[in-house]
């Protein structure tokens, strides 16, 4: 689910770059039950190259962002048909913000930065539980927690897969809410709310077909219904209305080339949302394993 908060949609992107790869992932599969308990541990470390002071408004070099991410999760079996997940991440971040920007002297837009102004931290902590009890069916329910300085969210969510062995197709599904508030730190120089909160409410639907040996395809749909307060108060001027309707249609093929032991990868999504945005995103990877544990994928 979204969550409006003073980073922006890039730092966020730059925050999961830093902990996707080799992130922490569950080494069973979606409707297989853990069988033993696993602990896993990871630290990573972002970086970026100082602002030019040719693109800042006071044409000063300006520091940009520094993150360090702890992560920590616990699989295990509970009983005979359940398995119970518990994520933990703790997120250290410091550097500057940009906050607008004005017409500078050679006529160009510069950059309005925050200056080295942002020292924050994030704790996340989520449990999933899953029921294996049904044949050919996985239930899970999860809920998560996520807290810094200035904003808290606490979300909930149930999912389901149905697999129908005959036809090789598993059927998903998922609904989750959440509940997100912002109390913005205040500054003497800028007018900013005392507190705000906004309700999330999403709905996923999916559905995978085997196609033979070596063809895989996926296709889904999402549905993201966000209201409350939506705009960013770190950034000047910025206003926005305080409901918002996203959908978003994904597609997947896999194919396995036994010839040359590798697979394409072919994704497609489609986006578009009640404020006039409309999107289209190809992406095509080739997965080739060298070794058992070297793996190129050109993309």
């Amino acid at each position: 689910m979204t969550t409006v908060k003073k980073k922006s949609s890039s730092l966020l992107a730059l925050t999961a770059a830093a902990i996707a790869l080799p992130g922490i992932s569950n080494e069973v599969h979606a409707s297989e039950k853990a069988d033993r308990k696993v602990i896993r541990y990871q630290h990573s470390n972002y970086s970026e190259n100082d602002v030019s002071g040719l693109i800042t408004s006071n044409e000063e070099e300006a520091p940009r962002y520094q993150i360090s991410v702890n992560q920590f999760q616990l699989v295990t079996p509970v009983k005979e048909d359940y398995d119970l997940t518990i994520n933990y991440l703790s997120e250290e971040m410091s550097g500057a913000s940009p906050m607008g920007t004005t017409v500078g002297r050679d006529n160009n837009a510069k950059l309005n930065m925050s200056g080295a102004s942002i020292d924050e931290s994030r704790r996340d902590l989520s449990g999933s539980l899953r029921y294996f009890g049904k044949k050919d069916a996985v239930y899970s329910g999860t809920v998560g927690y996520s807290g810094e300085n200035d904003y808290q969210a606490i979300n909930i969510g149930i999912e389901g897969e149905h697999v129908q062995s005959e036809t090789l197709q598993t059927l998903s599904w998922g609904v989750g809410l959440s509940f997100d508030s912002i109390d913005p730190t205040q500054d003497a120089r800028y007018i900013r709310p005392l507190s705000e909160d906004k309700v999330a409410f999403s709905v996923v639907g999916g559905l995978t077909q085997v196609v033979n040996a070596n063809t895989q395809i996926q296709t889904g749909l999402s549905l993201n219904h966000l209201s409350g307060y939506l705009s960013d108060p770190y950034k000047t001027l910025d206003q926005r209305p305080d409901s918002k309707t996203q959908v978003a249609w994904t597609n997947r093929l896999r194919y396995y080339y036994e010839k040359f032991d590798s697979s394409l990868h072919l994704d497609y999504r489609l986006y578009f949302d009640d404020w006039a945005m409309v999107s289209h995103t190809i992406d095509l990877a080739w997965f080739k394993p060298l070794t058992s544990d070297v793996l190129i994928a050109p993309s």
